[in-house]
């Protein structure tokens, strides 16, 4: 291929058209983080709630306080949550609050019974007492993955909408991952590697025999 670049190479050298399309085995790509969504499984519990759509739960700082534009935003499609004895809403997994509408924490009545309609407005005794923070990064390409199940990005994120995305309660979102396709895929990838080596292997036998054989003769 870098012969056939060169302005030295021979022009009546037949193409190698045949060799284009075999390839050159595995080469590593860019990480990304794959944002299908996942299918949602019913529960039944009232803490449990499932995003159907793109988005996220905005999470408050780890050490309290009010977010911190610099360290950007931490955000999470985990909806496996549980309240304090404060009535604060937190996520289950890693016991961050949950940030509603205005970045402060969902503080609930303990007491009473909530519910959560498609928008995410949550109602205790038929009224409207906090609203989840559901956003989506303008650049899905900024975010990293962190510690249990959560997501940073440094970059500007909007509010999603229930035109797009809708909440789920009583449900959870199951993972992306097909294991068996990703088996598969892992056995595709280990015998293409397996080939490169071998023909790896046989490129350097011939070139032995070449150096072998020119000595000899000379």
């Amino acid at each position: 291929r870098v012969e056939g670049l060169s302005p030295l190479a021979d022009p009546m050298a037949p193409p190698q058209a045949m060799l284009e399309k075999l390839g050159g085995g595995i080469r590593f790509g860019r990480d990304r983080i794959d944002l299908t969504q996942g299918p949602l499984e019913r529960t039944g519990s009232d803490s449990d709630v499932a995003l159907s759509g793109p988005g996220f739960f905005v999470l408050a700082p780890a050490k309290g306080g009010r977010p911190d534009p610099r360290a950007g935003s931490d955000l999470t499609r985990d909806g496996k949550l549980a309240m304090d004895t404060d009535g604060t809403l937190r996520v289950a997994s890693n016991g961050r609050a949950l940030l509603g509408e205005g970045s402060r924490p969902i503080v609930l009545d303990p007491e009473l019974r909530f519910a959560i309609d498609n928008s995410g407005r949550i109602f205790q005794d038929g009224s409207e007492v906090a609203r989840m923070r559901i956003v989506q990064p303008r650049d899905p390409g900024s975010l990293e993955k962190q510690a249990g199940n959560i997501l940073n990005t440094k970059g500007p994120v909007d509010r999603v909408t229930e035109a797009t995305t809708k909440v789920a309660q009583g449900m959870l979102e199951g993972s992306g991952a097909d294991p068996v396709v990703s088996m598969v895929e892992l056995i595709r990838q280990s015998r293409l590697m397996e080939a490169n080596l071998k023909m790896m292997q046989y490129q350097d036998n011939l070139t032995g025999q070449a150096i072998t054989g020119i000595t000899r003769i000379a």
